[in-house]
């Protein structure tokens, strides 16, 4: 059995997000396919986990170079797992509320966890299961990429 749909996104960061409520709100049927997590790179591994450690090591260096003389702090301690725990559960939190209770309440998008693979312009292969669609669109984002340049090293 093949399931079609009116637009496959390959992807489930902002990108992907953004287009499959755009595409519902048209009354257009949308599946995202993910072979990590869902909410992507920004939500797991770059912006929100980096933002959330920044700042807790911007208050700890401002709690150690306070500006006003005046004032006595006590000594920051830092405990790094629970830091770490913390920032993992503000990531779960926004996973839940910002993916996957979007995905929920809305029935004309759908995600499917897996590796998906193009067979033709208008069919993949997600786990050896077979989706075809009107369009697809490529949001798994993007790596950094040191260009060759002669000099560029040093």
């Amino acid at each position: 059995m093949i399931d079609h749909f009116d637009l496959v996104i390959l992807g489930s960061g902002s990108t992907a997000y953004s287009a499959a409520i755009g595409a519902a709100g048209r009354e257009k049927s949308v599946l995202m396919t993910e072979m990590r997590s869902v909410g992507g790179t920004c939500l797991h591994r770059g912006c929100v986990p980096s933002k959330n450690l920044i700042e807790a090591a911007g208050l700890c260096h401002h709690a150690r170079h306070f500006r006003f003389p005046g004032l006595k702090l006590s000594p920051v301690v830092v405990d790094f797992p629970e830091l770490i725990s913390q920032k993992d559960e503000v990531i779960s939190a926004l996973q839940q509320k910002k993916y996957l209770d979007v995905v929920a309440a809305n029935p004309r998008i759908a995600i499917r966890p897996g590796r998906a693979e193009f067979i033709d312009p208008h069919t993949i292969a997600i786990e050896h299961n077979r989706v075809t669609a009107d369009h697809i669109l490529i949001a798994t984002g993007s790596q950094p990429v040191v260009p060759l340049i002669r000099g560029l090293e040093e």
